[in-house]
């Protein structure tokens, strides 16, 4: 499967959608937005935490639920993402889940949209037929953060069809990859996006076409400069977030063992370096022969 934080993680401490919430949980971290979500992703543990201070609640029985009422839903969670439950239910019959899960990827509520993109990355392989409307969504998605979702679930689902990696390629060509202070808003910068876009492409990409795409993402790992000061030193610490958590889905960047294990002896990396670094290095060394 190739979104490793799609192992069912705790959503917000694996890969929450936008950095930046640290002093609370211990993690810096985005908040998830102007509609109250969190990606960010990226992404991966067999919970998702919704709240930061109250205790998540049980896992709700939908099994009797159908596809429609359960996505009807979505717009109305919160900071939740649907949990392992209720992926299951849609991957147990996604021969018949999946017109409703493109339906999904079309509803004007992109909270919804996004949970969408979620959900068919969660469900995996057998998924890659819907990587179909994922691409035809991903090329009219006005909305950045679904967008980031919709790449994360093609990666996941492993639909690299020749229209896939030139729609990505093209996408990662346009996207400004300048390092720049966090939004106001807390939404992604255009080099957040395309972060991941480089994670997907090294993924999907045959051999030949990847060392572009590994050298974007894994050069957020060097360490700051040292006259980098303020707001721009807060958003390189925000593209360094990402790109971690985007090397977890890049499971055969073994070459990057080296940066994460320097990253995380780094005498003044932020809290959250301690948490993500050792369990993406963990992943990586999976695949060291």
């Amino acid at each position: 499967m190739h979104r490793n934080w799609a192992r069912t993680r705790v959503l917000w401490l694996i890969n929450p959608p936008n950095p930046v919430m640290a002093g609370l949980i211990g993690l810096s971290m985005k908040t998830l937005r102007v509609f109250a979500i969190f990606c960010v992703c990226f992404v991966g543990c067999n919970q998702r935490i919704a709240q930061q201070n109250s205790t998540p609640p049980k896992t709700r029985d939908t099994s009797n639920q159908s596809f429609d009422e359960l996505i009807t839903a979505w717009g109305d969670m919160g900071m939740m993402f649907p949990d392992s439950a209720q992926v299951d239910v849609f991957r147990a019959d996604f021969e018949t889940s999946r017109s409703s899960l493109r339906d999904a990827l079309s509803h004007s509520d992109n909270s919804v949209r996004m949970r969408a993109a979620y959900v068919i990355g969660e469900i995996g392989d057998i998924a890659k037929p819907a990587g179909e409307e994922l691409l035809a969504r991903l090329l009219d998605e006005p909305d950045e953060l679904v967008r980031i979702y919709i790449v994360d679930a093609l990666n996941s689902v492993g639909y690299d069809t020749n229209a896939t990696i030139a729609a990505l390629s093209d996408r990662f060509e346009t996207l400004d990859g300048n390092n720049v202070p966090p939004n106001n808003d807390h939404s992604y910068a255009e080099v957040d996006e395309k972060i991941k876009v480089a994670s997907a492409l090294f993924s999907l990409s045959d051999t030949d076409s990847r060392s572009k795409y590994y050298d974007f993402v894994t050069q957020w790992l060097d360490p700051p400069a040292d006259d980098l000061k303020g707001t721009l030193l807060d958003g390189y610490w925000e593209r360094r977030w990402i790109a971690v958590n985007s090397i977890e889905q890049m499971p055969e960047a073994t070459d990057a063992i080296p940066k994460l294990e320097s990253l995380l002896a780094e005498p003044n990396a932020k809290l959250w370096v301690n948490t993500h670094v050792p369990r993406v290095l963990g992943v990586l060394r999976k695949n060291v022969q």
